[in-house]
């Protein structure tokens, strides 16, 4: 390769860097930050008749889809969220974080859980990523 290639070859790689964070960046941007609206939802969201045994687990994915997507994939959660849910399901925040614990995972595997949460999405009118 001659340094020309080699010049060439950098710049392409430092645009295509420069893409992918934009679009990183668009992608992790949460769709709502205003966590007084989370009650509110969360009252819409009783109303859906979510099976019982996933009704927290889908909530909390839904709340962290729309409020911290980043933490969908492995970054830490908006601060105070975790704060918030607890106090909302009147639990300790150990609880949500065991709730979070393997969302992605039963999401991508298990076909019930993941209709769950695609159709509170829609439901709430949030189905559009």
């Amino acid at each position: 390769m001659t340094l020309r290639n080699y010049i060439t070859t950098i710049e392409g790689a430092k645009r295509a860097r420069e893409i992918a964070t934009r679009k990183e960046n668009r992608l992790l941007a949460p769709r709502l930050t205003d966590y007084n609206l989370i009650p509110e939802i969360y009252g819409r969201y009783k109303t859906l008749g979510v099976r019982r045994e996933f009704s927290r687990r889908v909530f909390v994915l839904v709340i962290v889809s729309l409020y911290s997507p980043k933490s969908l994939v492995g970054y830490k959660l908006n601060e105070g969220l975790r704060d918030r849910l607890a106090a909302l399901f009147m639990c300790e925040r150990s609880l949500v974080s065991h709730l979070m614990r393997n969302t992605i995972f039963w999401y991508k595997n298990d076909k019930s859980y993941q209709d769950a949460v695609n159709l509170a999405l829609e439901e709430l009118g949030y189905s559009d990523f």
